[in-house]
């Protein structure tokens, strides 16, 4: 995963999020983080609230938080990607953060910044912001 490369910041926006699938890609953003990467996770904010394991789930963005990650709670969550600072996208119908992993996947390369600053602006986001 690019979450490999200290030098990557990233913003994950999903909008759904199952225990299992946010244990194991949390442990992954909290290795990331602790390397000096930066890992800023977008959800929907209602989404989370209505969740029958919302405070397991709290839990779990508590020690994300507590290792360097940032969790940005939003009213409407528009999509699923993972956006990369190299110019890498990767698009899913699906959220990573699924009891059911993708199954197709649109990768979006060399795009010079271009679906980061779009991103930073439907979610009113610092453009400073990883």
């Amino acid at each position: 995963m690019a979450l490999s490369d200290e030098s990557i910041a990233s913003i994950i926006s999903t909008s759904e999020i199952e225990c299992g699938p946010l244990q194991s890609m949390g442990s992954e953003m909290i290795r990331a983080a602790k390397r000096g990467c930066e890992v800023m996770l977008l959800v929907s904010q209602r989404g989370v609230l209505k969740h029958p394991e919302a405070e397991r789930i709290g839990r779990g963005f508590d020690a994300m938080q507590a290792s360097g990650g940032k969790i940005r709670y939003m009213p409407t969550v528009l999509s699923n990607r993972a956006c990369l600072s190299n110019g890498t996208t990767l698009i899913t119908s699906e959220s990573w953060f699924s009891a059911t992993p993708p199954s197709q996947i649109l990768l979006v390369q060399g795009d010079q910044g271009y679906e980061r600053t779009r991103m930073l602006a439907a979610y009113g986001l610092d453009p400073t912001a990883s």
